[in-house]
């Protein structure tokens, strides 16, 4: 069913300095390869073309991503992280897409992702959660029967957002006025009853919001 991936790439990911002041936080090293590497390498494989948000560095992370087989590089560079379902020719699709920001590592299982998004009646939009680490934020999923009702970084729950969503970028385009960033995004969806959440977690999950955590991903791996 998901014939498309969106990695999310163009921030400049001001929390990871010194590191990100030198190299984009997708090319940061984690387990031995670069985030968008081990990203790349899950997917590439099943037939999936692969976008690429840019914006910040773009001059590094172009070429760099184009040589591990990136399909498509997007410039968003300046604006929001939803700026692109809006403006861009990715918002021709009509069809789910997946969605990944380019500092979470996690194991997915897209059949289940997708029929979990099947089952839910492809709304405009569905999130795939996780349970949540300590030392590490996150925006906490209220949800019921799987309907989004609320996302809060203060009103905890047994969720947080990973991540990773599946959406329409046609329907989200029909449901919505254009919005920056996804909070803006999601709360109209909220409003609409079109935001879901899948049922199962994603496994293995790591973000990278400091260096701090890159170093703690390091240890935990012994690298």
């Amino acid at each position: 069913m998901f014939k498309n991936l969106v990695v999310m790439a163009a921030g400049r990911s001001v929390r990871m300095w010194p590191l990100t002041e030198y190299v984009p936080k997708a090319m940061a090293l984690a387990d031995g390869k670069t985030l968008l590497q081990t990203t790349v390498e899950k997917f590439s494989g099943q037939g999936i073309n692969i976008h690429l948000t840019v914006g910040y560095k773009s001059e590094v992370l172009a070429p760099y991503a184009l040589s591990l087989g990136v399909n498509t590089l997007v410039n968003t560079n300046g604006q929001g992280n939803s700026w692109w379902i809006y403006n861009t020719v990715l918002s021709e699709l009509s069809e789910p897409i997946m969605v990944l920001t380019c500092d979470s590592l996690m194991d997915i299982d897209v059949k289940k992702l997708e029929a979990d998004y099947k089952k839910f009646g492809e709304p405009a939009c569905m999130l795939l959660p996780v349970h949540p680490k300590e030392g590490f934020e996150g925006d906490f999923i209220h949800q019921e029967q799987g309907r989004v009702t609320a996302l809060d970084r203060k009103q905890k729950t047994d969720l947080y957002g990973s991540g990773c969503q599946v959406l329409n970028p046609k329907k989200i385009a029909a449901l919505t006025k254009p919005a920056d960033d996804f909070l803006g995004v999601w709360s109209q969806l909220i409003a609409q009853k079109q935001l879901y959440c899948a049922g199962f977690t994603a496994e293995n999950w790591f973000t990278f919001d400091s260096v701090e955590q890159l170093k703690i991903y390091r240890s935990q791996k012994n690298i």
